[in-house]
């Protein structure tokens, strides 16, 4: 059975964690013990790098309720030195036991974590059984699957919960319940969801987040066997990403970085015009654009797809057409003609691997999803060379190119099947390595004659590759048509660091242009906001 608890680790730099979690624990004893946490979580992370903590048994709902929203201050939890592990024991709890770890199988998503126990205590008697408290426990865990449950049935759950709280709970439960309620509203607000009873309301302002996109390669192309054309597998990261927001206005306007307003404007007048022939009007209510952040264009980052979705994600919400998907988005603003990646990796991150094109227009379904270890970094490299491919140059070298070999297809279809989805499960960083560079050298040879004749977009480009694979770095290649370069690595932070400093220095890198970051687990995310006067934007309209 699940026994809700509390788990305090120490990291390796020795701050402590606590986390409310449900151990599988066999009914009469907690000698052994199964922990089931994420892997992106502390709790995983400082129990692989020590290996010992402390599972608490309390009726302390206030403690859980504050762990589960994350506005727990561990430093000002009461606490003292556990007996024989490295770890702390909170002084509310009812009993305690410490334990360190026996096993950890951290090949999914979920960890599973075999504990054993080599110490325990018990503080005070527990409480007894009370409906207020076991309904704020069934809240914090609600409250922290605000990203994969429906906010509003969350909520709805909330009310019948209340009905418990109101009846039975004491004053700390009361406040409990109360601040995981706060919470998952105050989620359900800036994501312009409606609230129970509410109709549904239309943000005035967002702000909208992307990923940026890492694109290997594509499957296919021209004829083949299999009627679906392109194709392809790319990992979306974390940084650096578009960030932008927008706010109804009286005119449309776009603001911010001055580069890119030309092709931000472009994606707007299409979205707007759309909207205004859909909805029936002489024009869609305008929206003020500003740009905050952006990577630049044409250097395989995905650019243009994340910039395009993110105006129509932001255009649409201020618009009322709430939250659309992104292969909606992508037909507001033309993009998704070849690869998927973008449009896909838009909604979710992870390593991405579409199915191609059945028609023209058609999207690229999802054939295949993978969240990326949190350990591995990924290192992104944009060397001082001109932009790839893009645009009519780009359409005519893909005119130009022959087809690719069954052969070769097929041979990229089995790297993707069999070298990196089952490397990234077993979390085998050489595995998922070589297979990536031997798929980065089939499609190196195809695209060759239309950059060169090289593997690489251009004689710089191949000097800082072989800089990255000479050091030892895993998958290097090129994204896209570069000049953007990546390699991946699990290994300490300390050597990470010295490589990025000797990259920097031999190549005269800017910060930007070298960076490590990591696989981004969400797609694009974004918040309601409060408008910006109008005088405050220094507007400069397109």
């Amino acid at each position: 059975m699940i026994l809700e608890g509390i788990v305090t680790t120490i990291g390796p730099d020795g701050a402590l964690n606590v986390a409310p979690m449900g151990p599988v624990v066999e009914p009469g004893g907690l000698d052994r013990f199964v922990l089931r946490p994420y892997t992106g979580s502390t709790t995983y992370r400082n129990l692989k790098a020590l290996g010992e903590g402390v599972l608490h048994v309390t009726d302390d709902v206030l403690t859980v309720a504050r762990g589960a929203i994350g506005t727990l201050e561990p430093d000002k939890v009461p606490t003292r030195p556990a007996e024989v592990v490295r770890g702390r024991i909170l002084v509310s709890a009812c009993r305690y036991v410490e334990f360190r770890v026996v096993d950890l199988d951290d090949r999914e998503e979920r960890a599973t974590i075999r504990c054993e126990a080599v110490a325990s205590g018990r503080l005070r008697d527990f409480f007894g059984l009370n409906r207020a408290k076991h309904a704020v426990v069934e809240a914090a865990i609600l409250a922290t699957r605000t990203d994969f449950l429906p906010l509003a049935e969350i909520l709805e759950q909330y009310d019948r919960l209340a009905t418990l709280v109101e009846k039975t709970a004491g004053p700390d439960e009361r406040l409990a319940f109360d601040l995981l309620r706060d919470h998952v509203t105050s989620i359900a607000r800036r994501r312009g969801v409606s609230l129970p009873g509410q109709g549904p309301g239309v943000p005035e302002a967002v702000r909208v987040r992307t990923s940026s996109r890492l694109h290997f390669g594509p499957l296919a192309w021209g004829a083949s066997a299999s009627g679906r054309r392109f194709g392809g597998v790319g990992l979306m990261i974390e940084h650096p990403g578009v960030q932008l927001r927008a706010q109804q206005a009286e005119d449309w306007a776009i603001t911010g970085m001055i580069g890119l307003r030309p092709r931000a404007s472009d994606f707007a007048s299409r979205v707007l015009f759309q909207l205004a022939r859909k909805m029936d009007r002489a024009r869609a209510l305008a929206t003020l654009l500003h740009l905050e952040q952006a990577p630049p264009e044409h250097v395989g980052l995905g650019t243009g797809t994340q910039l395009g979705l993110a105006i129509a994600r932001a255009i649409t919400l201020v618009n009322g057409k709430g939250e659309l998907p992104a292969h909606r988005l992508a037909a507001l603003t033309g993009r998704g003609a070849r690869s998927g990646i973008g449009i896909l990796g838009f909604d979710r991150g992870g390593l991405i691997v579409d199915g191609g094109h059945r028609a023209p227009g058609s999207p690229a379904p999802l054939v295949a999803h993978a969240e990326f270890p949190d350990d591995w970094a990924v290192l992104v490299v944009i060397p001082a060379s001109p932009p790839g491919l893009h645009g009519e140059a780009e359409r005519a070298a893909f005119r130009e190119l022959p087809p690719m070999p069954e052969a070769t297809s097929d041979r990229l279809c089995r790297l993707v099947l069999l070298g990196l989805l089952p490397s990234i499960a077993e979390r085998d960083l050489p595995g998922f390595g070589a297979a990536l560079e031997e798929f980065q050298e089939l499609v190196g040879r195809w695209f060759a004659p239309a950059q060169g004749g090289g593997l690489y977009a251009g004689p710089e480009v191949e000097e800082v590759a072989r800089f990255l694979k000479d050091r030892g770095l895993h998958g290097v290649g090129q994204s896209s048509w570069g000049p953007t370069l990546y390699g991946f690595d699990d290994g300490p932070e300390d050597r990470r660091a010295e490589l990025l400093a000797d990259l920097r220095e031999r190549f005269h890198l800017r910060s930007a242009r070298a960076f490590w970051t990591r696989a981004s687990r969400t797609g694009a995310s974004w918040e309601a906001i409060e408008p910006t006067p109008v005088e405050e934007q220094g507007l400069g309209h397109h």
